[in-house]
């Protein structure tokens, strides 16, 4: 359950990669899209929202057991995005462009939104 000021398919944004993300939401939803071009100079403009990006990315990996030599504090860029999300991507032998359970997000509004 994704809440407000949530993110999804920034790995597909960041790499050019299919899609990795498909969302129900269940109730009315207002949501902002960015294309790669658009994220990437959104990204240069506020590092801080870059750092977040690299964090989520990083936690992602570690998560599913990946080791990951960068880091929380270390200097990043566009090429090192690119390379977390490619390396996420590559985990594991998925179909990320086909809906599954266990990657489906579901967005909801909670109270105060």
């Amino acid at each position: 359950m994704l809440g407000p000021r949530s993110y999804f398919g920034e790995i597909s944004v960041i790499d050019g990669g299919p899609r990795t993300a498909t969302v129900i939401a269940d109730t009315t939803v207002s949501a902002l899209k960015l294309t790669s071009q658009a994220l990437r100079r959104t990204l240069q403009k506020y590092p801080s929202m870059e750092r977040l990006v690299f964090l989520k990315l990083r936690a992602l990996l570690i998560a599913e057991g990946d080791s990951v030599s960068y880091a929380e504090h270390d200097p990043i860029d566009q090429s090192v995005l690119t390379e977390l999300s490619g390396r996420l991507r590559k985990f594991r032998d998925i179909d990320w462009s086909a809906p599954a359970p266990s990657r489906r997000w579901r967005l909801r509004r909670t109270v105060g939104s």
